[in-house]
């Protein structure tokens, strides 16, 4: 993605640069997956890759992937299912777009079997909502970290 690293430090840095290919098609040809922080390090731990990490993503600090950075909240050492599990059944919130509530993720499996998707103003509905909830997300954020670390010149 595009970043603070110009074209030309990619091309010393990197033995191969391939903008256009999707990771799926790249992990079963991989030895290693090393990342930062994508969501590619998650994916590798799915299909069995190992995973270096040098930043602070969800997935990191598990006793799954080898880390570059600590983080002592998360001591406890968990299964590749747990991990699973935690991330896509239990902690997300999943919205149903025929009866427009929240459910639980098998219903989501079901809509995605029947092959539909919503479309018109049901479709822009839903982006809208969307988007609200990432933007509420990270005011919600901003504020915990406010709370954590508040600035030198409040009181």
């Amino acid at each position: 993605r595009a970043g603070a690293i110009s074209a030309r430090e990619d091309k010393r840095l990197a033995d191969f640069i391939l903008p256009s290919i999707a990771i799926g098609r790249l992990l079963p040809v991989a030895g290693r997956v090393v990342t930062f922080g994508s969501l590619a390090g998650f994916e590798a731990l799915l299909r069995g890759k190992p995973v270096t990490v040098l930043g602070m993503p969800f997935y990191a600090g598990w006793g799954l992937t080898e880390d570059s950075l600590s983080n002592p909240r998360r001591g406890v050492r968990r299964s590749i299912d747990e991990l699973a599990a935690a991330a896509l059944l239990h902690y997300p919130r999943y919205w149903d777009p025929e009866s427009n509530l929240a459910c639980p993720p098998e219903t989501v499996v079901a809509r995605l079997a029947q092959g539909t998707e919503p479309s018109g103003a049901k479709a822009q509905a839903m982006r809208l909502a969307g988007r609200a909830a990432i933007i509420w997300r990270r005011w919600r954020n901003a504020a915990i970290r406010a709370r954590k670390n508040p600035s030198p010149d409040q009181p």
